[in-house]
């Protein structure tokens, strides 16, 4: 058996199997036009783990088979010195590195990472303070594999509800005193369910078959401000005590203002094919309450004491980052872009991020800068950093090259058997 192991024939079970999974891995990715299934499946599968571990026993064994060793066996040994060293650190970067992201806007900073293909919860209290549980640690009375969540705005499900108003049920008169005036309030589905002459001032709240929620506002004299609410771009967003009170929006007219509160409502739906597009939703047991939560949701949910959101989970950073500014670079007389770059401050030292310029702290953090937008020079800009952290690629990673490079030269110089 051991014989087996360090055999020529292991190494081309080894390869085989590994060309299989490969082959595999990029037809799944084609087909559904998902890496991170593709990785799930195969890249990060215990399984190519558990390959990578074949690799190092037959190299191991290969060369344990020489002994004892000759002067003639110095390239194969330097070789296979360097080979393992490649392998044992790529292994225990898999095991102990770190792979995450940051999502960093112009003018804000952040010493957190959020770590790939992982799921917690992050918590906030009041005081600021942010920290992160995996999933794994968290009570859960309810997991759905995939749901659709929709904003409740100004119409829910019985009617609109406003701050400290009289409740508006659908489709029906209601008289609501609004700095000193009475406004005729109706909401409803079918704008063919009002009835002229409209009485003045009018308040009317229409939703129609697109989800989009238009109000509109006349007043004596049949001037007239409308607004059209969409829950996909939420304008103006407030937040109550920070959020530990709710979110809410508002509508203003006439130098008047009414309120409503922000709620959601989800749905359990078949999982799309594409793996990054899947949201998981859950029922958290959290300060003695069960709190629905869907993955990634836009605004966190309001706990007894804290701010949740059911997102990856992540780590702080030795250091703290700052976007100072980003840009896109076009070709010139062109709208064609040429290339990304971002100022950073990383601990008030300043480094620039590009397309082909990578930063590298001196405790062996890599830095990408993997997207930007919006693309156009207008809005304020947002950025996607990429890093990754290899622990051991001084230790064995890059001298492991440097031996397998010293190993493969050698070759060319060792003596000729006679």
């Amino acid at each position: 058996m051991i014989r087996f192991l360090g055999s020529i024939w292991f190494a081309i079970v080894l390869v085989l199997t590994t060309a299989l999974m490969v082959m595999v891995g990029t037809i799944i990715e084609s087909r559904s036009d998902s890496h991170k299934m593709a990785s799930e499946y195969i890249y990060r599968n215990p399984f190519f783990v558990f390959l990578l571990c074949g690799y190092f026993i037959n190299i191991l064994f290969s060369l344990l088979s020489r002994f004892p060793l000759k002067t003639r066996h110095i390239p194969f040994t330097l070789a296979h010195i360097g080979l393992l060293m490649v392998i044992g650190g790529v292994i225990l970067k898999y095991v102990y590195g770190i792979q995450g992201h940051i999502i960093l806007k112009e003018g804000r900073a952040t010493d957190e990472v959020y770590l790939i293909d992982t799921k917690g919860l992050t918590l906030e209290t009041k005081d600021h303070i942010r920290s992160s549980i995996p999933l794994n640690q968290t009570k859960l009375k309810t997991y759905i594999d995939h749901a659709t969540q929709t904003v409740d705005m100004w119409f829910k499900k019985e009617g609109i509800y406003l701050f400290q108003k009289p409740f508006i049920p659908l489709d029906t008169w209601v008289e609501i005193p609004i700095n000193g005036k009475t406004y005729h309030t109706f909401a409803t589905h079918d704008l063919e369910k009002l009835v002229a002459p409209l009485p003045l001032p009018l308040l009317l709240f229409y939703k129609d078959s697109s989800g989009n929620e238009t109000l509109l506002a006349v007043n004596e004299n049949k001037s007239t401000q409308t607004e059209i609410f969409n829950s996909d771009d939420l304008k103006h967003i407030y937040m109550y005590e920070e959020g530990f009170k709710g979110f809410g929006i508002a509508f203003k007219f006439f130098d008047n203002e009414i309120e409503t509160p922000l709620s959601y409502t989800y749905k359990k739906s078949s999982p799309p094919q594409k793996k990054e597009e899947i949201r998981p939703f859950i029922i958290a047991n959290f300060e003695g309450a069960d709190v629905p939560l869907l993955f990634k949701q836009t605004l966190p949910t309001v706990s007894k004491n804290h701010l949740l959101r059911f997102e990856e989970t992540f780590i702080k950073l030795p250091f703290t980052l700052r976007l100072r500014q980003a840009r896109t670079i076009f070709y010139p007389n062109t709208t064609t872009p040429f290339s990304y770059e971002a100022d950073l401050l990383i601990n008030d030292q300043l480094a620039t991020l590009s397309m082909n310029k990578v930063y590298e702290s001196s405790d062996g953090y890599r830095l990408y800068l993997s997207n930007i937008t919006p693309k156009s020079p207008e809005g304020i800009k947002t950025i996607q950093i990429t890093i990754n952290r290899d622990p051991f690629k001084w230790l064995l990673t890059y001298p492991g090259g440097i031996i397998l490079s010293l190993g493969i030269l050698t070759l060319f110089f060792r003596p000729k058997a006679h």
